[in-house]
């Protein structure tokens, strides 16, 4: 899907987060709660912070131009 979503964003101003590709390396028991499905604080916190440094970079222009 990755790479799909990667062409289909090109010439747009479309920033991707790869979720996946940040938390790979952690321990899964970090990133989903005792259900399995639903994230953790801590890995909420996580997505909150990529997601903000994501906009950070798209406002100031730095990333797609």
């Amino acid at each position: 899907y990755n790479n799909l979503l990667t062409r289909l964003t090109l010439g747009k101003s479309v920033n991707l987060l790869d979720w996946y590709d940040r938390i790979k390396s952690l321990d899964v028991k970090c990133i989903l709660g005792s259900d399995g499905i639903h994230p953790t604080r801590e890995a909420a916190n996580l997505l909150a912070r990529l997601l903000l440094q994501q906009i950070s970079l798209f406002e100031d222009g730095v990333v797609n131009g």
